[in-house]
């Protein structure tokens, strides 16, 4: 095994010699563990098996996609006509994991389009947000 240095294990740790023996088995487990992750090699078995569990799902993906926008057709042309006659300051997209990557994929093309900041903001849960205007959303 591998041995990564800590200052846990240091020559001039606090730790008593139980502390430094839970600490070294703690890092031997997790190195174990990591023996058994898939790598990024396309021929690596683990990972052919992994992508196996998704295959269908990412190619059933396009007719999702046209399934959720005809589903939600009516929603997206009142939201459309709802933000195309309000006047906003700035775009703030709020995210975490593929959908913050697909806001900051598309922030330069959400700039150019609506002429004003967008900002895609990095965040797994939402606290209240209080958008302050004179005429409140339609829904």
């Amino acid at each position: 095994m591998q041995q990564y240095a800590s200052p846990l294990l240091s020559t001039d740790t606090p730790l008593d010699d139980r502390s430094r023996r839970l600490i070294e088995e703690l890092i031997r487990r997790e190195y174990e563990k990591s023996l058994i992750l898939p790598t990024d090699d396309p021929l690596d078995q683990k990972r052919r098996v992994r992508v196996g569990y998704t295959w269908d799902e990412m190619w059933a993906q396009p007719e999702m996609i046209r399934l959720s926008l005809s589903a939600e057709n009516q929603a997206i042309q009142d939201a459309a006509a709802y933000f195309s006659s309000t006047d906003f300051d700035r775009l703030v997209m709020a995210g975490c994991g593929d959908s913050i990557a697909v806001m900051i994929a598309v922030r330069s093309f959400f700039e150019s389009l609506l002429g004003i900041p967008c900002e895609p903001f990095r965040r797994s849960t939402l606290p209240i947000t209080i958008i302050i205007r004179s005429t409140p959303a339609p829904w």
